[in-house]
């Protein structure tokens, strides 16, 4: 399952971050889980307190789903964490009970790795070399990249200890230490500077963790070091000769909006006065903070609007997978912060942040809950360093945990599945090897099988468990069934989605595309106004603008749609329904020039009518 959720796409019409990756992600987190079951003597029956509180949390995301105003979205996005919980599930029973289980880890991911460098490379030289294409569509340093170069930071760590890793074949090892340069060379090449922060800062902190055993035994750790700083010491010099140059993380903000500067923090005295009277997002002083505008670009006003999200409903959130909906209505509410990339009504789908992101759809005690969770983790990392456990595979996996948690606080990275699987298998495996290892390697044990006097004679203790494991087979296989349905329509409504788009407009071919995307997902917003911008284009205004005010229902608060409907309304005539839509789209969006320019030319329309009534009144004149 591996090389399949990293390199493959099964939407080629929709965004790469996620889309197509999440059918193979519901199928490896459940078969890994089942297989990982199938594998053990008996079923887990006894939870860690740890185990507890992940089944809050996803107890918590399950029942936000409830008020969520796209429920397919937050199936989507709750069978996305649940299979991710399933994958560390299966990476904590398979390191811990199984040598061929970490075996087939090993291989797996370097097969990946390989899969990945040849179809990236290839892709390179084939098509974004050429002089017929825009490098910069795929290619970007904020991640916005054909393979995610989010995953990288947490993978990479993991391909290392692939590359170091003595009891694997020799070829295997040469195999997996070549790829690890093709990935460091990409990280620099297409990855954020959140993903690179955090490979940075993982290392160091397991370079501290490990600094009194290293001092200890620097010749059995001479062999591990080489390898990982030559691997990514010729990484970097392969990005260096590559003709693809590295431009700055506000490139994508300049390029859309055609500014040179960010409206926030104000500039002036006057304008600082100006805003000051205006309403202000909680944390208001922090995010005016000129060194933060500086760093962190285009996030500060997402994270403000975030921050307000969450003021609005603390406890329970806005429902999971609610944040694109709900967005919208923020983006632009507070005059000093006003996301600059929502001026065109295409917001942000995440606020690319973990904690955020968690807090505004599922609340602040899941949040919490999560935290407590990688708390515990960080825990037992510490104290296995300081017991001196910590061995070559604890550190490695730490690396991969620590760069996704650093970069998932500036960037989408667990918004994107493939990161969010791979960091579920980092964490799974330093939760086994933390406790595990000892001092000279990280060699697994077994647990001693506990039997009871039952079992021994009679044999009815081993006829229950079997009866047991068979029970949470079957739940298994009924939950996944159960998240892969909304997930399945969730695909074929995007598929639907992106054929529509790709027929040429007014067709019928988009019409019936537009339609049946419609059908399967109700509350698609994509398919709603692709059906209205067809009634438009097919003089059918009154139709375009019923269909505009049914997704208003479900979506009140979408610019692109009040623009629809206050151009339907223009060509039936309806000026109230204009100007009343007018004033929501500027409402949404304050610098839409266009919307404020048409009602001011409606205004004037009105006051000369207005006064030629006047005029013509006997009793006026």
């Amino acid at each position: 399952m591996f090389p399949l959720v990293i390199n493959l796409r099964v939407l080629s019409s929709a965004a790469p971050n996620e889309d197509g990756k999440l059918a193979i992600l519901f199928a490896a987190g459940f078969a890994m889980a089942l297989a990982a079951l199938a594998c053990r003597p008996k079923p887990l029956v006894q939870l860690h307190p740890a185990g507890w509180l992940l089944l809050l949390f996803l107890a918590l995301v399950a029942s936000a789903v409830l008020w969520t105003p796209n429920p397919v979205d937050g199936c989507v996005r709750l069978a996305i964490w649940i299979s991710a919980s399933l994958c560390f599930l299966a990476a904590l029973v398979g390191s811990r009970d199984s040598g061929t289980w970490m075996e087939w880890f090993h291989r797996s991911s370097v097969a990946s790795a390989l899969a990945f460098s040849c179809l990236f490379w290839l892709d390179y030289v084939r098509y974004f070399l050429s002089a017929s294409r825009d490098p910069w569509v795929l290619f970007s340093p904020i991640g916005h990249v054909n393979f995610t170069g989010d995953v990288l930071a947490i993978w990479l760590p993991l391909l290392l200890y692939s590359a170091g890793e003595r009891s694997l074949p020799r070829t295997l090892r040469l195999t997996a230490w070549l790829c690890a340069i093709s990935l460091g060379a990409v990280l620099c090449l297409a990855a954020s500077r959140s993903a690179l922060g955090g490979l940075g800062a993982g290392a160091l902190l397991v370079c501290l963790l490990l600094a009194r055993r290293i001092a200890k035994t620097w010749r059995s750790a001479a062999a591990p070091i080489a390898t990982v700083l030559t691997a990514l010491l010729l990484g970097l010099l392969l990005y260096l000769l590559l003709p693809m140059p590295f431009r700055p993380i506000h490139r994508l903000a300049d390029t859309l909006e055609g500014r040179s500067a960010p409206s926030w923090p104000a500039q002036d005295a006057a304008a600082a006065d100006a805003v000051s009277r205006e309403p202000s997002p909680p944390l208001a002083g922090l995010w005016s903070q000129p060194w933060l505008a500086t760093r962190l670009g285009p996030r500060v006003p997402i994270y403000a609007a975030s921050c307000a999200m969450i003021a609005d409903a603390p406890l329970a959130g806005h429902g999971t997978g609610s944040f694109r909906s709900v967005y919208p209505a923020y983006a632009q509410r507070f005059p000093g912060f006003r996301d600059p990339l929502g001026s065109s009504g295409s917001y942000a789908t995440n606020p690319h942040n973990l904690v955020l992101q968690i807090a505004t759809e599922d609340g602040l005690p899941a949040t919490l809950l999560f935290l407590l969770l990688y708390a515990w983790i960080a825990l037992r990392t510490v104290r296995g360093a300081l017991a001196g456990r910590l061995g070559a595979a604890a550190a490695f996996t730490a690396w991969g945990v620590a760069a996704g948690l650093f970069g998932s606080l500036f960037s989408h990275t667990f918004f994107n599945p493939a990161s969010l699987f791979v960091m579920a298998i980092a964490s799974g495996l330093l939760w086994v090897q933390c406790r595990t290892t000892r001092t000279r390697g990280a060699t697994p044990y077994k647990r001693p099988a506990r039997q009871s006097q039952t079992s021994r004679t009679t044999g009815a203790r081993g006829t229950t468990t079997l009866r047991l494991g068979m029970g949470i087979r079957l739940g298994g296989l009924t939950l996944a069934l159960a998240l892969a349905l909304p997930a399945l329509v969730w695909l074929v409504s995007q598929h639907e989605l992106g054929v529509a788009r790709a027929a040429a407009p007014g067709s019928a071919r988009s019409r019936d595309h537009f339609a049946r995307a419609l059908a399967w997902n109700p509350r698609c917003d994509r398919a709603a106004l692709g059906l209205a911008r067809h009634a438009m284009l097919t003089h059918q205004a009154a139709q375009a603008a019923q269909r505009v005010e049914e997704l208003l229902r479900y979506h009140p608060h979408s610019a692109v749609a009040y623009r629809t409907l206050a151009l339907a309304s223009m060509q039936l005539g309806d000026r109230d329904r204009t100007r009343g839509a007018l004033k929501e789209l500027l409402r949404l969006s304050p610098g839409d020039r266009q919307a404020r320019n048409l009602l001011e030319r409606l205004d004037a329309v009105e006051l000369n009518r207005a006064n030629r009534v006047s005029s013509e009144d006997p009793v006026t004149r």
